[in-house]
């Protein structure tokens, strides 16, 4: 029987806040960092939010996202939440390639709500309670990629 692999929120947790970190030392004169409860940065010259999802995984060895769509049973996550609470900007930042995926937050929850509609949800297990989501092909969102330089 193959042993179910625990998560570590706390360890995720804190890598998070180091992307956090480093896209604020990146744009600092572009964007004001907050306590993240609704959004990570407000835009500078606009006014705009966004919320920043850091991965560290090697973007060489999957073509996928992990889009996070539910954590704590049922408590909206990921873009979902950030259009809840009306997140204008959605970055999906990997720090070893230093890559960015920028989306409208309300364009990206729309799309991924065409392609995960027939997807089943993958459970990553933590200590204290299950986050589950969707594989996401990045290429299916090409389409809807923005450029961080136009909206910073």
């Amino acid at each position: 029987m193959k042993e179910t692999k625990l998560h570590n929120f706390k360890t995720s947790l804190k890598r998070g806040q180091k992307g956090e970190a480093e896209f604020f030392e990146l744009f600092a004169d572009k964007v004001t960092r907050t306590e993240g409860y609704i959004e990570d940065f407000i835009i500078n010259r606009t006014g705009k939010t966004l919320d920043l999802k850091t991965d560290f995984y090697d973007m060489g060895k999957t073509d996928n996202f992990f889009m996070e769509a539910f954590s704590y049973g049922e408590e909206l996550g990921g873009a979902w939440q950030a259009l809840k609470k009306n997140v204008d900007y959605y970055i999906y930042f990997f720090p070893s390639h230093m890559e960015f995926f920028v989306f409208k937050t309300s364009a990206l929850v729309k799309k991924l709500n065409i392609i995960c509609k027939d997807q089943y949800l993958i459970n990553v297990f933590n200590t204290s309670h299950v986050t589950r989501g969707y594989k996401v092909p990045r290429e299916a969102l090409e389409s809807i990629r923005l450029d961080l330089k136009d909206i910073l």
